[in-house]
């Protein structure tokens, strides 16, 4: 968990946001079609 938080907190919230918005694009449809 410690390792995780550590990627993350490497990562900018500019590189994480395009990243998020693909990932609940591709995930909406699924969330839609239940």
């Amino acid at each position: 968990m410690n390792l995780l938080r550590h990627c993350l907190n490497k990562i900018s919230q500019d590189e994480l946001r395009p990243f998020m918005d693909n990932f609940e694009t591709r995930l909406r449809p699924c969330v839609t079609a239940k």
